[in-house]
């Protein structure tokens, strides 16, 4: 856990389920930010519990928290690990992160780094929101990995194991935590 100091990654966690699909997964490289002032730390989330806000800045230079949802606590307090373990980091309520209702956190991290699947599923195949964007998390703990700054780096896959982000982890360190330069610009 100790090359987790100073970035910061955030897990997507979507509600729908599509299954028996073949989709082409890669992870891609966020656009370059010259002309972007913001960063994920001029956002905020209600917390868990909905009895306070979390805001973004609080945990510039740490890690960011990762799970989203009342079962995800439950889960990590009697299943695994179990045994009354309560997380060292605030967790967030369950967002929307796709859809007219989407957290603006969301819609920043979308509009910087390209969608990481081919295919766009519709209402057909078990999506239930509008308006469609090819940008869309596309399922359950798609990851975007930030740097100190609050840049968007990377976008990975929902298959893409998180173990398997140690390398780039280890890259952005090395280079000080600069912003790519992948080109571009914003988009859906």
């Amino acid at each position: 856990m100790g090359i987790f100091v100073d970035i910061v990654t955030i897990v997507l966690a979507t509600l729908w389920s599509v299954c028996g699909q073949n989709v082409s997964s890669r992870q891609v490289a966020c656009y370059h930010h010259d002309d972007n002032l913001h960063s994920v730390y001029n956002f905020s989330m209600p917390d868990i519990h909905g009895e306070k806000t979390i805001d973004f800045s609080q945990y510039r230079g740490k890690q960011e928290p990762g799970a989203n949802g009342t079962e995800i606590l439950n889960m990590l307090k009697h299943v695994r690990p179990g045994s009354g373990f309560v997380p060292n980091f605030t967790l967030t309520q369950k967002t929307d992160v796709n859809g007219e209702k989407e957290h603006a956190l969301y819609t920043y991290l979308k509009a910087y780094c390209p969608p990481v699947d081919d295919i766009f599923y519709t209402e057909k195949s078990g999506i239930y929101y509008k308006p469609y964007h090819n940008s869309d998390v596309r399922w359950n703990f798609e990851k975007f990995l930030i740097n100190k700054e609050g840049k968007a780096v990377m976008r990975y896959p929902t298959r893409l194991v998180p173990s398997a982000l140690e390398k780039d982890i280890q890259d952005l360190l090395e280079e000080g935590s600069q912003s790519n330069s992948y080109g571009g610009g914003p988009g859906r």
